[in-house]
């Protein structure tokens, strides 16, 4: 266990208890917001992929339109045709003629033939295209429709957190000033560990794990401690740090008498 020696112990534990029930209040109200934030940010990308995918699909079912609409006028074009030819095949009195408008009529039959199968195929690739839009398009209207929801539930958790955040940030700045004013070194250390802590917990009171033995633990990591520390944290004369996660340690029954006369 690790002791770091300094003058008046007592008030600056009580300083770094105090700075420490703020982050912890600041921690608890930022908790409010819960993942919504990172809920409507993935619901965001996936309306991206969404609206993307319907405007590839948009963009083939146009295409699909107008190949069936150009092999329409083509065959309007060829039914024409194929009216003329038919007429010539009916006039024609040369052999070597005759059977070079049969011939070019029995093409454009295959053609008109063809065509037709195509815009057959082409209408049922189309049905299928427009389905996907239309699933793709509700399901991005659907998800567009949950973003505004959570985004108007994060907008009065915001209402409500927000005036409590700058409130608790100034009196943590009050604070941390008395502290780095006192003892830069030890703001330093408590900065340091409270960046590098999940949830800002660079300070935390021990867990007794068995009154009778004394037998302690780290409140962070949960190490055991020696038996000896129990009491001398309750001296308050030392600032102590757990060697294995690097947490400031203070006794149970001091955190809550500090924090209890905290508004």
């Amino acid at each position: 266990m690790t002791a770091v020696e300094v003058s008046q112990a007592q008030e600056l534990l009580t300083i770094l208890i105090r700075l420490q029930v703020l982050y912890n209040r600041l921690h608890h109200v930022r908790q409010q917001q819960g993942d919504l934030p990172f809920q409507i940010e993935d619901l965001q990308a996936k309306a991206m992929a969404l609206k993307h995918e319907a405007n590839e699909l948009a963009e083939q079912v146009h295409r699909i339109e107008h190949e069936i609409r150009s092999l329409f006028t083509s065959n309007e074009s060829l039914r024409d045709q194929q009216q003329k030819l038919q007429k010539m095949l009916n006039s024609i009195r040369n052999e070597q003629e005759f059977f070079r408008v049969k011939n070019d009529l029995e093409e454009t039959n295959l053609t008109i033939q063809r065509n037709i199968k195509t815009i057959s195929r082409l209408q049922k690739e189309l049905s299928e295209k427009q389905a996907e839009l239309d699933a793709k398009q509700n399901a991005l209207a659907e998800t567009q429709e949950i973003i505004l929801d959570k985004e108007e539930k994060l907008r009065h958790v915001l209402q409500i957190t927000t005036a409590q955040e700058e409130k608790l940030l100034e009196r943590i700045r009050t604070v941390s000033e008395e502290l780095q004013m006192k003892n830069p070194r030890l703001y330093q250390l408590f900065e340091r560990r409270r960046r590098s802590m999940r949830e800002s917990k660079a300070l935390v009171p021990i867990l007794c794990i068995d009154q009778e033995s004394n037998m302690v633990a780290c409140g962070g990591c949960y190490r055991l401690l020696p038996r000896q520390l129990h009491w001398e944290l309750t001296q308050r004369n030392q600032v102590y740090i757990c060697e294995s996660c690097g947490r400031f340690l203070v006794d149970a029954s001091f955190f809550e008498e500090v924090a209890s006369t905290m508004e």
